[in-house]
């Protein structure tokens, strides 16, 4: 056995030392001459060398990594966009490699033994792939020795294995090429097929190896969170196939309910509009440390307040600063809602007792270029405007003056209110009226020494109406404001459903789940663990404060540790062991029968110039 492995070895060195390399005598009619053989083995060879730099780089970071799976060795947490076939074979498909390809077949067709080849191919290719991959490392990457050195060992081994498997398919069309009963031609057309087919299923067969070892795998949920939760979401971008998505935290429709709009930054508007002309009487109150449900409360009490008479449209808000907007909860309908917010929208669910009453709350961060409209089918109503008059814009936040800007039927009616000179006790001062009864009489609007916290109160009062008339969605009360957050309280059991049904492509989830399952298996999630969903998501409300989100994540992560798994996870370790074994078992077989050929150098009749 010794003698025989030793025979081989001096063979291949012989096959070396003895290339009939037809330069520079008869260079071109040699060429011409086996015109077909070069072009089958450039065909093998750069189907065959194509995935290597693909292999190189994954088994690369597979050997240098830590990481505790095969995915994360090449992509840490991160989820990849993995190419289609075709992408990835468009991919392998490049100049350099072809160039290679042609210049390792000018050499290799020379040969027409399968020992001959092997050796041949071996020796071009070795000292191609590493003259060429040093000679672009030393150009363009500043190479170091210890990279050098890896290179050139992986391009030593990537030459034996791309020899054997291009022998290897070169004998397999040889094959066809003996033994086909039909004529010459025809048995040139089949092993040229051959070879094209083989070489393209050794190139699908990496995609699919590395598509089940790296492409996750989409995941399908189920998750219904209630109270106390919090979280995030994108709503896909319309499109002319798709409109804008209706999905929002905040219902469109409820009762018993109040709306709030905390604005931290200022130019938080509000315009009220009556679509009848003179259907309502307003007034203007302002208070001191007032929510606006106590505001409200005032009317059949010592308020102070400016009538201002029959009005179609009242404009109101704070100049700049802190302000916030309250619609308070009345004994009518709340009505209709539109929210308009920039993505993305952060939102969080609560509930709590308000006075002897259970409440439920739905809070919506909002951003820029935000808009609230809320259409009521109301008799009297109000809303309420508050402000805190200090100017934080500074490292050290100061007492601030205001100034109110209000108009009524687009007559402005704007008040200066002066900065506090006193700060607010530790405990909140009872509600209580200021008098403006005077001040909105006279020339100049000044509001002196006020709390550090005014409340403005804008009341309606219906005028009576015919008997046969009807009320509809006649007023609108449009906010603009670009940020802060949008919150709504309820608690009528009957309009416990919140928000609107919709698309969504992102959401972030963390707190209270009522159900999460992941391809059918229900979870034990934790309540503190963040988890991040993209894909095709539909929201909706079952109802008491719940919001469920079903669908399909492409991409899904938990506390930012990826959950998405590639197909090769999907799989038993039973089933991989078997796998494994199935494919060194196959592997075994074609090299034993490649090796006895190479062996016995069996002749080539593909690769002889044509008779």
């Amino acid at each position: 056995m010794f003698r025989r492995i030793r025979a081989l070895v001096h063979s291949g060195f012989r096959a070396i030392w003895n290339f009939n390399v037809p330069f520079p005598r008869n260079v071109f009619s040699k060429i011409y001459d086996r015109r077909f053989a070069i072009i089958q083995l450039t065909v093998a060879i750069f189907l065959v060398i194509s995935p290597g730099p693909v292999i190189f780089y994954y088994l690369s970071l597979f050997l240098g990594s830590g990481s505790a799976s095969i995915y994360e060795s090449a992509y840490k947490n991160s989820l990849i966009h993995f190419p289609s076939l075709a992408q990835w074979l468009y991919g392998y498909f490049n100049h350099q490699l072809f160039l290679i390809s042609v210049a390792a077949a000018l050499v290799a067709s020379t040969q027409s033994s399968a020992r001959d080849l092997f050796f041949a191919l071996v020796f071009s290719l070795i000292t191609i792939l590493v003259f060429a991959d040093l000679s672009y490392l030393l150009i363009f990457d500043r190479a170091n020795g210890d990279r050098a050195i890896g290179i050139v060992m992986a391009d030593c081994v990537g030459g034996f294995i791309a020899a054997a498997l291009i022998v290897s398919i070169t004998l397999f069309a040889d094959a066809l090429y003996r033994h086909l009963p039909v004529q010459r031609w025809g048995r040139y057309a089949a092993a040229a097929s051959t070879v094209v087919i083989l070489g393209l299923a050794i190139n699908v067969s990496t995609y699919v190896l590395i598509e089940a070892l790296y492409r996750p795998t989409p995941v399908r949920f189920d998750a219904v969170i209630s109270s106390p939760a919090d979280g995030m979401f994108f709503t896909p971008k319309p499109t002319e196939e798709r409109p804008q998505s209706k999905f929002r935290m905040i219902p469109s429709e409820t009762s018993q309910a109040s709306i709030n709009w905390l604005h931290p930054k200022g130019n938080l508007t509000s315009e009220w509009k009556s679509l009848r002309a003179g259907a309502f009487s307003a007034s203007i109150e302002f208070y001191d440390g007032c929510t606006a449900e106590e505001a409200v409360v005032y009317k059949n009490r010592d308020a102070e307040g400016f009538s201002l008479g029959r009005v179609s449209k009242v404009n109101l808000a704070f100049n700049e600063g802190y302000s916030n907007l309250t619609v308070p909860s009345l004994s009518t309908s709340f009505g209709h809602s539109e929210l308009e917010a920039d993505r993305p929208i952060l939102f969080f669910l609560s509930e709590g007792d308000v006075g002897a009453v259970s409440s439920r709350t739905v809070t919506q961060f909002v951003g820029a270029q935000t808009k609230l409209t809320i259409s009521r089918k109301v008799a009297d109503h109000a809303y309420y405007l508050s402000a805190i008059l200090i100017d934080g814009s500074e490292d050290q936040p100061k007492l601030s003056g205001q100034r109110l800007r209000f108009s009524v039927d687009d007559k402005p009616l704007d008040i200066d209110i002066a900065a506090p000179t006193r700060t607010t006790e530790t405990k909140r001062s009872a509600c209580r009226p200021i008098p403006i009864r005077q001040l909105m009489r006279s020339g100049k609007r000044m509001l002196r020494n006020p709390p550090l916290d005014p409340g403005v109160l804008l009341r309606f009062t219906r005028n009576p109406v015919p008997a046969d008339a009807t009320l509809g969605d006649d007023i609108s009360l449009s906010v603009n404001g670009d940020g802060g957050w949008i919150r709504m309280t309820y608690g009528d059991e009957k309009s416990s459903r919140i928000g609107q049904d919709g698309k969504l492509e992102v959401i972030e989830l963390r707190g209270n789940f009522a159900r999460f399952e992941l391809d059918g298996v229900a979870q034990a999630p934790n309540p503190i663990d963040s988890y991040v969903l993209i894909g095709d998501i539909d929201g909706s409300f079952p109802g008491g404060n719940k919001v469920r989100f079903a669908g399909t994540a492409k991409a899904f992560w938990k506390d930012r540790v990826r959950q998405n798994p590639t197909r090769w996870e999907r799989l038993a370790i039973e089933l991989k062991i078997a796998i494994l074994g199935a494919l060194l078992s196959l592997l075994a077989v074609v090299s034993r029968a490649v090796l006895k050929e190479i062996w016995n150098d069996r002749k080539l009749l593909l690769l002889g110039p044509p008779a």
